[in-house]
């Protein structure tokens, strides 16, 4: 069986060495994200994807001041456990498997479509599609 060459063997070497010379400077800096420099990206979150100013009822305008949401799909992606989002959550808490907002409250780190069931006391329950993404948005 024949190997590489000494010679195919150190320019390849070389390549290695010179594609991550050129990938290095294109990383992120911990400073700020925008910045191209050396180092993982650092992700922040400074507000939740979906975000509820208010909920009123359609049929008089008054404010309705605490509701559930459950069976939330993301990008069509059922989401079986709340848990992980009430710990990011704004004016949100956890019963059970149901998270229960305050308005303003808001949830979730990823933009796309949320799909999912809100009730509240003495109304039917509606299921509610939404369009989330963030207010502001730096880097890549």
């Amino acid at each position: 069986m024949l190997g590489p060459t000494r010679r195919t063997h150190s320019l390849a070497v070389k390549a290695a060495v010179v594609a991550t010379a050129i990938l290095l400077p294109f990383g992120c800096t911990q400073e700020e994200v925008t910045k191209p420099g050396a180092g993982p990206c650092i992700h922040e979150y400074r507000e939740p994807a979906l975000t509820i100013d208010k909920i009123t009822n359609s049929v008089d305008g008054s404010r309705i001041e605490r509701v559930s949401i459950r069976q939330l799909e993301i990008n069509g992606v059922e989401i079986p456990s709340l848990h992980h989002l009430a710990d990011s959550a704004l004016g949100m808490s956890l019963a059970g498997d149901t998270l229960i907002c305050t308005p303003p409250c808001g949830f979730g780190n990823v933009t796309g479509e949320y799909k999912f069931v809100m009730s509240a006391d003495e109304f039917v329950p509606a299921t509610i599609l939404s369009q989330a993404e963030y207010s502001i948005f730096e880097g890549g």
